[in-house]
């Protein structure tokens, strides 16, 4: 059973905390008397015992609040907590903001203590309900009930299938999940369940055509980039009809390639698309088409087969002519919204240079009113690789940080 072992407080920000005997949380500001305390995302600071623990190998008299936790747990993994996941700790409700933070070089604690596990696996969270919490009092995670039914709608009389995630209440934002090259929707089904946790009616689909396994109609031999622009556009249309959403609050990710085409279809400026989310996105495609290199095939583009294989996938000569004479960064800067972009450094699919010029694109056309650094959000993970494959605290980083973009 997880429990708090301590709570505590302090008057100024970057020291150690001192214990109290319970401590008082406030909706919509945090601890009653903490530096911390106010209206913003980090109102409340936890760190597990066990995460201490670690600590005092080295250090075996680091007292109670040296870490300026505010509650100090036990039985808890907390750094492996999501964002948005909601404790109940005593008779209050808290929902998890920030999993560690950035230590700054002054900072007290680092120069009293010598390190400092805050910053890795410390989290931080606001109150949603105030009340009491003292030393002993009992910690649960709150599930969120979340609807999933499958969905069906059309394209060019072909079918497409995809899989709705969906929180209570009404009026609720839309977020679409995109998938990759030879991919389907159950690679985004984490994903697209964390944007739903976060409270958006979330959905991922298959495209047709889109992969040897695709639950939609179509041949992989007659699937473009751009036909799969006309398959986003379609679930965009009939998601935006549905009853319980706000058509007018629109998120799309995209995954590789599914990156690529949520950002060709954000440019259009046909939707409401308030955010960008491309995780990897393969704007290399049109260079490689070019090239006649793509992953697990090659070819000559002046001499292009009707059919070609891709690894196990068959595709058709549409695939390379729909791209043949596309500049990518031309095509994506027209979209005036905003935009985040995760990329590993070690990306060999699609090498961390295009995501690195893409930024630069969309911050050369930033619209009047809004700051470079609100029209992009470039995240580079090193040691990152494609699809963040090799390491699932990528991916989980990558979540968290498109949360704070969604919530900033």
């Amino acid at each position: 059973m997880a429990k708090v072992l301590a709570v505590c407080i302090s008057e100024k920000k970057g020291t150690m905390k001192h214990p109290v005997d319970e401590v008082v949380l406030k909706e919509e500001h945090g601890i009653v008397g903490d530096a911390h305390a106010g209206n913003w995302h980090r109102q409340v600071s936890l760190l597990a015992d066990e995460s201490v623990e670690k600590m005092r190998v080295n250090f075996p008299d680091i007292p109670i609040g040296a870490f300026a936790e505010n509650i100090l747990t036990e039985g808890l993994v907390l750094y492996e907590l999501p964002i948005g996941t909601r404790l109940q700790i005593g008779e209050t409700l808290l929902e998890v903001t920030q999993i560690g933070k950035e230590c700054h070089a002054d900072c007290a604690i680092r120069q009293q203590v010598g390190d400092c596990v805050m910053p890795r696996e410390g989290i931080f969270a606001i109150v949603l309900k105030g009340g009491t919490v003292k030393a002993g009092d009992e910690i649960h995670i709150i599930k969120k009930e979340i609807k999933e039914r499958t969905f069906e709608c059309q394209r060019d009389g072909l079918t497409i299938r995809g899989t709705e995630f969906r929180p209570e209440g009404e009026n609720l934002p839309i977020a679409i999940v995109s998938h990759g090259f030879m991919g389907t929707q159950i690679m985004e089904r984490e994903r697209t369940m964390y944007l739903a946790e976060m409270g958006y009616a979330a959905y991922c689909y298959d495209f047709c055509g889109g992969s040897r396994l695709s639950t939609s109609d179509g041949k992989t031999e007659e699937m473009s980039v751009l036909t799969e622009v006309r398959d986003l556009e379609a679930v965009i249309d009939h998601i935006r009809s549905l009853p319980y959403v706000d058509k007018d609050k629109l998120v799309l990710m995209g995954c590789s390639q599914g990156g690529f085409v949520s950002a060709l279809v954000a440019a259009k400026n046909k939707y409401p698309v308030d955010r960008l989310v491309l995780f990897f996105p393969a704007l290399c495609i049109p260079d490689d088409v070019r090239k006649g290199k793509m992953p697990m095939t090659n070819y000559d583009p002046a001499n292009l087969p009707d059919t070609f294989l891709c690894g196990p996938m068959l595709l058709g000569k549409i695939y390379v002519t729909d791209l043949i004479d596309m500049d990518p960064f031309e095509e994506i800067k027209s979209y005036t919204g905003r935009v985040f972009i995760a990329h590993g450094s070690n990306d060999v699919v699609v090498p961390v240079s295009y995501a690195e010029r893409a930024a630069e694109v969309y911050r050369a056309t930033t619209p009047e009113g809004m700051t470079e650094d609100e029209r992009i959000t470039l995240r580079v993970i090193e040691g990152g690789t494609h699809g963040f494959m090799d390491n699932k605290e990528d991916d989980q980083y990558a979540l968290d940080q498109m949360r704070l973009f969604l919530e900033s």
